[in-house]
């Protein structure tokens, strides 16, 4: 709960950082396809993004972002961090911390 006392482009940050740190979403891919043909896996992906999209929309919605901008940025910083190292495991997990402050600037710029 740290995490929701700092400044959004910090909470953003620290969540890119949490999800690379622990490898959040090496289970993803696999729910979400099993969510495909099972009614209770499809309830609780729907679930986990609707929280997920909650505390990330909250973070660029405090930054100013409004609108369709609003939801493309926080749907595209969910589904970067969830997938990105599966889809792209020859990038280091250095590479990959560095290049967090890259992405998180880029999607907060107004």
């Amino acid at each position: 709960m740290q995490s929701l006392l700092l400044e959004p482009k910090k909470r953003l940050t620290k969540t890119a950082e949490m999800v690379l740190e622990y490898d959040l979403g090496r289970y993803d891919m696999a729910i979400r396809q099993w969510a495909l043909t099972d009614a209770g896996a499809a309830r609780a992906v729907r679930k986990a993004n609707r929280i997920r999209l909650d505390f990330i929309r909250n973070a660029f919605c405090e930054l100013g972002v409004t609108g369709d901008d609003l939801d493309m940025r926080a749907m595209l910083f969910l589904c970067y961090h969830t997938w990105e190292s599966s889809t792209f495991r020859e990038i280091s997990r250095k590479r990959r911390r560095e290049l967090i402050a890259k992405r998180i600037e880029l999607l907060t710029r107004r």
